[in-house]
């Protein structure tokens, strides 16, 4: 979404500072970012820039989910908005998405000018169903989610999406902001759209085991679990072979006489001072 005006975007700006504070605060790190001239920053879901009086802002995952109104409340444009759900069914997810494959493609024969269907399955056994193209208005997929992530809480689930681009954008982020209830419009128009297709999506209000937006996950929480994945097993084994001193020198931390841990930068930040 995009706006302009030095009035709406100095407000925006203080919107999006408040937000990077949050972003940041939930163990996010923060980046440089830019597109189409647009030159910002980016942390957590919210990549954020400016061009002149023109600002841009882009949300994504948790963050779109709990900030986006306030940042459409200020938006002069909405270029894309991409809905999603994720369920988990008494189904193989594979076998659900090429059921699925098969309704839509039995409907794309029966209609004309139908958007294309592609099924592509992969070595892994994981699958994905497209409906249209990148670049059409209305771009629909649907995918095992456990299989794409590889994290245990999305195992067996299947993902529905909708990117919705070009002079859609902007009518379904109305209808979504004056919604009286944001994720029960999210189910039943990705329900919808799904059946226009031939596809009974099984989705509703009503569904249990069902997400309309991924947990919340920090850069902070991924580097911990790379870290207890990755190199865990490593620091057991050092520690197992009586390496420990060197495995702190290693890892640039000291211990203080008062058993709290530092690292090495802040020990000599303190020697300096």
């Amino acid at each position: 979404m995009t706006t302009h005006g030095s009035y709406y975007t100095k407000i925006l700006d203080d919107v999006a500072l408040r937000t990077f504070r949050r972003e940041s605060e939930r163990g996010n790190n923060h980046h440089g970012w830019g597109m189409a001239g647009f030159r910002g920053w980016s942390c957590g879901g919210l990549q954020y820039g400016s061009r002149g009086h023109e600002r841009i802002a882009r949300l994504s995952g948790f963050t779109a989910q709990t900030e986006w109104r306030r940042f459409y409340a200020l938006a002069k444009s909405v270029t894309r908005i991409d809905w999603q759900c994720t369920a988990r069914f008494g189904e193989v997810a594979g076998r659900r998405i090429a059921r699925h494959w098969r309704a839509a493609k039995r409907r794309s024969g029966e209609t004309k000018n139908s958007a294309s269907v592609t099924f592509i399955t992969s070595t892994d056994g994981s699958s994905t169903l497209y409906l249209g193209k990148r670049t059409s208005n209305l771009y629909g997929r649907i995918y095992d989610k456990g299989a794409e992530s590889k994290l245990d809480h999305w195992a067996n689930c299947v993902r529905y999406e909708l990117e919705v681009k070009s002079y859609h954008a902007p009518a379904y982020a109305n209808r979504l902001f004056v919604s009286g209830n944001p994720s029960s419009f999210v189910i039943h128009r990705l329900h919808g759209y799904f059946s226009e297709h031939g596809i009974d999506s099984g989705l509703s209000s009503e569904t249990t085991n069902i997400n309309v937006c991924s947990p919340l996950e920090s850069d902070a929480d991924r580097c911990l679990a790379w870290l207890r994945n990755a190199v865990s097993p490593s620091v057991k084994r050092l520690m197992f072979q009586g390496r420990g001193r060197e495995l702190m020198d290693a890892l640039g931390l000291r211990i203080d006489q008062h058993g709290d841990l530092h690292t090495m930068d802040d020990v000599q930040t303190g020697i300096a001072h």
